[in-house]
């Protein structure tokens, strides 16, 4: 047996029985705390400065830093919560099978931590001539507060993303619009439902008005790497009894923003396409983040490359998804997604990842930071 398949392995499996389902979902009252501890004393062992940072809510990034005086600084921001556990093989329970460990996080993104903590075991023996740091955040799983306050702290010169991308450097991601519509009815028996107006029959109306747009849900062009946008309606509630004519619905929007759009631009465009319609009402945004992206010819999209191309994996390529990486790109930091792992995986009742890929990954994020450090920093 490889070794390194073997360490991996065993580090994997410690991790993802560390319950850290996000806070704000559904059996997350363990929070993320205990995973950032264990990533804190395993910093601590190899000798990196190790420093907390609180967000929310008593919930904290750690900060792993190999700082050796240098001018540049690259830092991989990599995610402790976990969506919800769901089934035996998403739980905190994991399942060694062959070359994979099941459970919530292998993917999503326990692999990515595994990789990366032994990357610098490799780097405190043989430092390169650069700073590295490692943010394990809070909160990427709701509303990315951790990398927030993260970037808002710390000035690094490139950023890695640590997401499952099967090893491919993703360079482009979706931003995420999300906002809800109300309708407004009035109430009534329904043995005489016309002396009232029903707010379910009104929300059908505005949703057949949304259903009625372009598939893209009106961008300007597709994006030569993330393709079109998209727009789901995802929940719909309202009504109080079934004898009671509605007075109120609620749908929640979701639209997926290419890189380039603006998406209060773009959420002004519905509150325009409703505002001849005196029974709906489209809400301020809950969440409005744009599609980002680095351009090919960047430091780190070079030193990505390089490093992925030793594996065959020579394709820059763009994700319908958003990551951290939101966080950082708008302060102008170039960035990669990058890690083991396929995200068809994440979230799922049979989350994996294999092995092989976390071990292989150990070496390629160790030849992108030496790749890196050989750059000039010029784009």
């Amino acid at each position: 047996m490889n070794p390194d398949i073997e360490r991996a392995g065993d580090l994997l499996q410690q991790l993802v029985a560390i319950d850290s389902v996000n806070p704000d979902m559904p059996g997350g009252e363990r929070g993320e705390n205990e995973y950032g501890d264990f990533v804190a004393e395993f910093g601590r062992d190899l000798g990196l400065a190790v420093s907390r940072q609180e967000v929310v809510d008593g919930r904290a990034n750690v900060l792993l830093e190999l700082d050796g005086g240098h001018e540049r600084t690259l830092l991989f921001d990599i995610h402790l919560d976990t969506v919800p556990q769901e089934g035996d093989l998403g739980s905190a329970r994991p399942v060694r099978d062959g070359g994979r460990i099941y459970g919530r996080g292998a993917c999503d993104v326990k692999g990515s931590m595994v990789s990366a903590l032994f990357m610098f075991e490799r780097l405190v023996r043989d430092p390169p001539p650069l700073n590295v740091a490692l943010a394990a955040v809070v909160d990427e799983e709701y509303r990315k507060r951790g990398a927030h306050h993260m970037a808002a702290g710390i000035s690094p010169d490139a950023v890695v993303v640590g997401e499952p991308t099967s090893l491919q450097p993703v360079i482009a991601q979706k931003g995420i619009l999300r906002f809800a519509i109300e309708a407004a009815g009035k109430s009534a028996h329904t043995a005489n439902p016309e002396l009232g107006s029903n707010a379910i029959y009104s929300m059908l109306d505005a949703i057949s008005v949304l259903r009625a747009l372009p598939p893209e849900g009106m961008p300007d062009a597709p994006h030569p790497l993330c393709g079109k946008g998209q727009l789901t309606v995802s929940t719909i509630s309202g009504g109080v009894q079934v004898n009671v004519v509605p007075a109120s619905c609620r749908a929640m929007v979701d639209r997926r923003m290419l890189p380039g759009e603006d998406p209060m631009a773009v959420w002004a465009a519905f509150v325009e396409l409703f505002s001849g319609r005196e029974a709906i009402t489209v809400g301020e945004p809950y969440a409005a983040e744009a599609g980002v992206e680095s351009g090919p010819e960047a430091p780190i999209v070079r030193a990505a490359a390089a490093a992925c191309g030793r594996l065959g994996r020579t394709e820059l390529i763009g994700v319908p998804y958003s990551t951290d990486a939101a966080a950082y790109a708008p302060l102008g930091r170039d960035f990669v997604v990058l890690g083991p792992g396929d995200i068809a995986q994440a979230h799922s009742n049979r989350e994996y990842v294999e092995l092989a890929e976390v071990s292989a990954c150990v070496g390629v994020y160790e030849d992108l930071v030496r790749s890196f450090a050989e750059e000039d920093g010029r784009g």
